[in-house]
């Protein structure tokens, strides 16, 4: 009986952490660049797949009235919180370049500090507008599920891009 209390508080701790509100990223170039590294991984700052990402965001938020950082949110499945997240570190990446919380296991975060500083730096360099676009015509950009259609079709793009980007026909 005298050990059913703390059992009972650290189960209370565990329902409440598992429930607790959605971490969101506040920092327009935070979002950006933990965006790019989830969704076009960690060399995407060098290809041009990174500001390609960032400019469909941008391109989104112009003709939406949203906030950059509001459709980052909306729409990386990279940095949406979410119960199952498969890479919760992504959710956890600072601007002071510390190993995220939820980082892997056995995974040397050293090996990728500088990746992420430099494209922290590219998110940075977005914001201030000295980035060009690589993929000008480019308004969605998805992976191989999404397929061209009348009003959507596929841009050409380096070899080395995760992501297909994408054009929609009276879209700008």
């Amino acid at each position: 009986m005298k050990y059913m209390l703390p059992i009972i508080i650290v189960g209370l701790l565990h329902c409440c952490e598992s429930k607790a509100a959605p971490k969101y990223y506040s920092d327009p170039a935070l979002a950006l660049a933990a965006s790019c590294v989830g969704e076009s991984n960690w060399n995407g700052y060098e290809t041009g797949e990174c500001a390609s990402i960032m400019f469909v965001y941008l391109k989104i938020s112009k003709r939406t009235n949203r906030t950059l950082l509001d459709i980052a949110h909306a729409y990386s499945a990279a940095i949406k919180p979410r119960r199952n997240h498969p890479a919760p570190w992504k959710l956890d990446m600072n601007k002071e370049g510390y190993k995220p919380a939820r980082w892997p296991h056995g995974i040397n975060w050293n090996n990728y500090r500088l990746r992420w500083f430099r494209t922290l730096e590219l998110a940075r360099a977005f914001l201030r507008g000295e980035v060009a676009d690589p993929t000008p015509k480019a308004t969605y950009y998805g992976g191989p599920n999404d397929r061209p259609s009348r009003s959507l079709r596929r841009i050409e793009t380096p070899e080395n891009y995760k992501n297909y980007f994408y054009e929609l026909k009276g879209v700008k």
